[in-house]
């Protein structure tokens, strides 16, 4: 008999370093999409303090403590990534459901990372405007993501099954402002 053994689509990908950014898997064991019910905001935020010790981000924005992140990803929808599944409790205010293999999540860190996404992303990524905690859904590469800025870096989700162009793209962004970064000035 077989035996079968789970991989992440990253797996040999990644890590890749270029020029001082670095692109690295951080895939959380589980993505939970989740959708507040319409008058039920409350709930589910008393729901996330409760059960995870989470606060409801506000729009554009995520909260997390250790190895969770609830990121906002559009009107009333948000991403928990956690190592950890998602509390029942918590579809007293909201619909959930399990996104763990449709999603992966990358880490792009290095003092060139915003210039390497403002090439594949139509966001002003610059510190001073998309902060420690910003969160958007955003094409990227022209697939859809999501994008989280954290304490060290950039955090990108995109579906599983754009994980190797999605790689080979932000992988191709590194190496030209790479390139750029070492001409000589003019």
């Amino acid at each position: 008999m077989i035996d079968l053994v789970p991989s992440s689509p990253l797996d040999g990908l990644l890590p890749r370093t270029v020029g001082g950014c670095s692109l690295s898997a951080m895939t959380p064991a589980f993505i939970t999409a989740i959708t507040a019910r319409r008058g039920a905001q409350a709930a589910l935020a008393a729901a996330l303090a409760s059960a995870h010790d989470l606060r409801l981000p506000p729009v554009g924005r995520s909260s997390g403590r250790g190895g969770m992140r609830l990121v906002w990803a559009g009107q009333g929808r948000y991403f928990l990534w956690a190592d950890c599944p998602a509390s029942p409790t918590l579809a007293k205010g909201a619909a959930l459901s399990d996104h763990s293999d449709a999603w992966v999540v990358m880490s792009l860190t290095g003092a060139l990372a915003p210039e390497v996404l403002s090439r594949l992303c139509p966001l002003d990524l610059r510190a001073s405007v998309f902060r420690r905690g910003h969160s958007a859904a955003a094409e990227i590469a022209r697939m859809p993501g999501i994008l989280r800025r954290g304490a060290k870096g950039f955090e990108i989700a995109v579906m599983r099954s754009f994980a190797q162009t999605a790689v080979q793209r932000i992988v191709d962004a590194m190496t030209s402002v790479a390139a750029q970064s070492e001409l000589p000035d003019g």
